[in-house]
């Protein structure tokens, strides 16, 4: 049966009356406790953790204070017996849950209702959303001038080689077949089984150090799994195993048969199997192996602290460009839009600049590419154009001969006087096109309207304008920075691709409601120096 209590409901009595001294009960109303109590509790998305629940039969734990528990579990960095004591024996916790004290919850019960959150990935984005939305409306907190950046996370998983990571996956699966049928073991030679057998993970290919050493031990692991794997391929039901088949992906993925000899590509893209503990994981050529979180925060003069908006969970190797969209999506989508978006050249190239403006959402970044401004340099945006993107005259003044725009490309093509062009004197500095052999100008003129649009956005990246309103997005490195080492964000204890975006958008809830009384604090001050 559903236990579903209202939050906002009060008691005849107050439970806590004689269990927590006065000062402590004005510490925990002041502390995240008391802001959790009163503004975030209500907001858990019980509804969708009770889905698939019986309205009759023995009750739940009250929904509200099991998802508050969770809540409160990943950004104080608790383990699950941890969380367990802490709800039995934490009066302040009870209080925040608005529980009362003596309240009887088992760790198993902790457990299942972790795993049904991990296994819904719409709980984990709904909560975030209503917290955070919550709480930017309660405090007040201005959200016109946003930034975004990302910042890399680790699961609970080794980095390790290529040769490794095959070794320990034949490792397992011979471990596995010895205990479902050791008999089958006998289809290998000795020496193919002694290499990975009766070892540990770390002691596989352990005495590899040079480089020569790694290519022959890849060379050696990508043969042995060829053996093992052609095998064992037909063989009920070790074919149909998760670790069988993903073992299958992995040569795939890094070897390529050429008759009978097993070739070791010496390169892979980033969306590959990294650790067979976690095949979620992908690879960021920058950063590594793991998953990424896509931080879209607040940012202010006045020193009020910044709330984070909108977070974005993905692997690895997703490329910062590819998140603006969904960003602005998210935050269009929950009425939060920012007028002016600060972030980094990966998430400037003209498409998001455009599909931000779109929204009305200036997206503040530099041009890609690492072009140098030249001041001399004629820019495209310096020739005259038409409302039909037509070239009207270049930068002396000239008028083309002919031109033309082909909206399918986004081309403008004109045809200047090459006499005039040549004995111009701007052509020192002019993108006119030039003959190979004599380096005389021939008068075309061709350019994309993006590189036009790059040229003006170059230009203006050179004012005083631009630079003080782009010095504040490195703030949000600090916050990146904080949340790895005050919330545990930089390597989580979790595996796979749901569990990982349970904790990040967990913690990265947390990190708002910590700001929350940050700003409360900040309030009563200023009240109070008010009232003086």
């Amino acid at each position: 049966m559903k236990t579903i209590r209202k939050p906002s409901q009060q008691r005849l009595f107050d439970p806590f009356e004689g269990v927590i001294s006065s000062a402590g009960r004005r510490h925990i109303e002041h502390g995240w406790q008391g802001l959790f109590r009163e503004v975030i509790l209500e907001q858990m998305p019980v509804e969708k953790i009770s889905k698939g629940l019986c309205d009759s039969g023995r009750p739940t734990f009250e929904l509200h204070a099991i998802i508050g528990l969770l809540l409160i579990r990943d950004f104080q960095g608790w383990t699950v017996p941890e969380t367990h004591e802490a709800v039995l024996f934490r009066a302040d916790v009870q209080y925040a849950l608005n529980l009362e004290p003596g309240v009887d919850v088992t760790q198993r019960t902790i457990e299942r209702y972790l795993a049904r959150m991990q296994q819904d990935e719409t709980i984990s984005a709904e909560l975030f959303a209503r917290v955070t939305d919550t709480l930017l409306r309660s405090m007040e907190v201005k959200v016109k001038k946003q930034r975004l950046d990302s910042t890399h996370v680790l699961s609970d998983m080794s980095n390790m080689g290529r040769a490794r990571m095959i070794g320990v996956g034949l490792k397992r699966l011979f471990s596995k077949i010895e205990k479902h049928d050791a008999g089958v073991l006998d289809r290998f030679e000795e020496d193919l089984l002694k290499r990975y057998r009766k070892q540990s993970d770390s002691q596989v290919f352990g005495e590899v150090r040079s480089t020569e050493q790694r290519r022959i031990a890849l060379q050696q692991a990508a043969e042995d799994l060829h053996v093992v794997l052609s095998e064992l391929e037909e063989l009920d039901p070790v074919c149909k195993w998760k670790l069988f088949t993903d073992l299958q992906t992995v040569f795939s993925q890094q070897c390529e048969l050429r008759e009978e000899f097993i070739e070791i590509r010496k390169k892979t893209d980033g969306n590959v199997i990294q650790n067979l503990s976690d095949t979620d994981a992908t690879y960021c050529g920058n950063k590594g192996p793991g998953y990424q979180v896509q931080i879209a925060e607040t940012f202010n003069e006045e020193g009020a602290p910044n709330f984070i908006t909108g977070a974005l969970v993905e692997t690895a190797v997703k490329s910062d460009a590819d998140a603006v969209a969904p960003v602005v999506e998210d935050l269009k989508q929950r009425d939060i839009l920012p007028d002016e978006l600060l972030a980094d050249a990966g998430y400037g190239g003209d498409a998001n600049v455009q599909l931000a403006a779109e929204e009305s959402v200036s997206l503040v970044a530099p041009v890609p590419g690492g072009k140098k401004y030249d001041a001399q340099e004629i820019r495209w945006d310096e020739f005259d154009l038409n409302e039909k993107n037509e070239v009207v005259a270049c930068p002396a003044g000239h008028a083309p001969k002919s031109t033309s725009f082909t909206a399918e490309s986004g081309r403008v093509w004109a045809q200047m006087d090459a006499s005039q062009c040549n004995a111009c004197p701007l052509l020192e500095h002019c993108k006119v096109q030039r003959n190979k052999k004599t380096n005389q100008a021939n008068g075309r003129v061709q350019f994309k309207l993006l590189e036009r649009r790059a040229a003006e956005r170059r230009k203006h990246q050179q004012t005083d304008a631009y630079r003080d309103l782009y010095r504040w997005r490195s703030g949000i490195e600090a916050t990146n920075s904080s949340l790895k080492r005050q919330l545990g964000l930089k390597r989580l204890r979790v595996r796979g691709f749901k569990a990982v975006k349970l904790a990040i958008l967990l913690k990265l809830t947390g990190w708002n409601l910590l700001r929350a009384v940050v700003k409360r604090a900040m309030d009563r001050k200023q009240a109070k120096l008010a009232a003086a």
